[in-house]
């Protein structure tokens, strides 16, 4: 591989990997405060899953980075999250 290449490639793997790891805060920080979410939905007595509020964030986050993904990419970024978000409230 051609050196100026591979220099390249790393110099974009590098902030690949920076930006993988303010997403992995990010989502730590979302997961705590899901936790809190749990929490008063358990000690209200109201049901985890909301898909209301599932499809207000994605219809929100599709206009607000409207050109830049689709709202089915940005449905299939949020489902896990989502998932992930029930199964830690489900544990308060």
């Amino acid at each position: 591989m051609n050196p100026e290449i591979k220099k390249n490639l790393e110099n974009f793997r590098y902030d690949i990997d920076e930006i993988d790891n303010k997403i992995m805060e990010l989502l730590v920080k979302r997961f705590s405060i899901s936790s809190k979410i749990g929490e008063m939905k358990t000690l209200n007595k109201l049901t985890i899953n909301d898909p209301n509020r599932e499809n207000e964030i994605i219809d929100r986050l599709s206009k607000d980075y409207i050109g830049a993904l689709d709202f089915n990419q940005i449905a299939s970024i949020f489902s896990p999250i989502y998932s992930i978000s029930k199964q830690i409230q489900k544990k308060k």
